[in-house]
């Protein structure tokens, strides 16, 4: 049976414990090339009946409170926050959230911006983005593309310098612990922790006055300020080859349901736009959901505080885009083994 709720358990789960997929072959699409951009503003209507079905919504799927940010025609079209925290303070466009999983995105964004200021490349050994670390063992051959991707072979829990595989380089397999990993390394290589370097070489640029990365790695931000990171991504002023790498194939998850990974996003094919590109944040106590049309220089990002939260999304989205989105259908059973 696939369902929304289907996804996030087998999430959660690659996140625990590691889940092997296939890896992509030189017969899957391209999507790397150049990329037509045209900015088009979300459609008003829908976006009156998304805001008119939010506190339904939220009763509905037992969610006491979520902040919306929509990206659209080249500017920050709309942030809105709805109910409470489960404290009973109203939520606004502006409430902090922890992102979870939505991390990744910035984190890659990151990790190009300092890839193309220094003398080592996405495909470079993490020795050499910082050869005055530490030698990790064996974790030390690993790349930054192999890491945004998911494409390491590391289980969710790994650490350096004794890592554990629970795949083979190259199958997509989710691993936070990947993640802290490069974050570790990025540090030591530019001798400047995560926060700041965020904050000097991402945040000040898309104007996000209200996001951190706390000590350990953890993004929190607000609904307004993810939408933010969105618009920069998508502006005019990032270069196409930003999109391009970022958005760019390299592993598959699920063939059967237009399913792949780039570096920090998932990507799905569909046969409208072409590439819808996403990513969820969850845990125990809530869910989220970024979505980026590069298309038609579009985003959302919607931030729950329930873990019952993905219901929420997939109605909000399904209000907004009549087509439906395979991102919410995926199941081990249709990925590819």
């Amino acid at each position: 049976m696939r369902t929304p709720h289907r996804l996030i358990a087998l999430l959660a789960a690659c996140l625990l414990a590691g889940c092997a997929q296939t890896q992509v072959d030189p017969g899957e699409p391209a999507m790397n090339s150049e990329l037509e951009l045209r900015a088009v503003a979300w459609d008003e209507s829908r976006l009156d009946r998304l805001r008119d079905a939010m506190p339904e919504l939220l009763r509905t799927h037992g969610v006491s409170g979520a902040a919306i940010g929509f990206v659209g025609d080249g500017r920050l079209q709309w942030a809105e926050g709805f109910g409470t925290s489960t404290a009973g303070v109203a939520i606004s466009a502006d409430s902090l959230f922890s992102a979870a999983g939505l991390r990744e995105p910035v984190i890659a964004a990151l990790t190009l911006a300092l890839a193309r200021q220094s003398s080592w490349s996405l495909h470079s050994p993490l020795t050499d983005v910082a050869p005055q670390a530490p030698d990790w063992g064996p974790v030390a051959r690993l790349t930054p593309r192999q890491l945004l991707s998911h494409t390491a072979g590391l289980a969710a829990g790994s650490t350096a310098p004794t890592p554990s595989y629970d795949a083979a380089p190259g199958a997509w397999q989710p691993s936070g612990a990947g993640y802290d990993l490069l974050v570790r390394t990025l540090e030591a290589g530019q001798n400047m922790p995560l926060p700041q370097l965020a904050a000097e070489q991402l945040f000040a640029a898309a104007g996000m006055s209200d996001s951190r990365f706390d000590a350990a790695g953890n993004l929190v931000t607000s609904a307004r300020d993810y939408a933010k990171f969105l618009q920069w991504l998508l502006s005019p002023e990032r270069e196409a080859a930003t999109l391009a790498t970022l958005l760019g194939v390299q592993t598959t998850v699920a063939r059967q349901q237009g399913l792949y990974w780039g570096l920090g996003w998932g990507l799905e094919r569909r046969a409208d736009t072409g590439l819808t590109a996403f990513h969820w944040g969850a845990d125990p106590r809530f869910v989220h959901l970024a979505l980026l049309d590069p298309v038609r220089r579009r985003a959302l990002v919607v931030l729950t505080n329930a873990e019952n939260g993905l219901g929420l999304l997939a109605d909000a989205v399904a209000i907004l885009d009549e087509e439906p989105h395979t991102l919410f259908d995926f199941d081990t059973d249709g990925a590819e083994q």
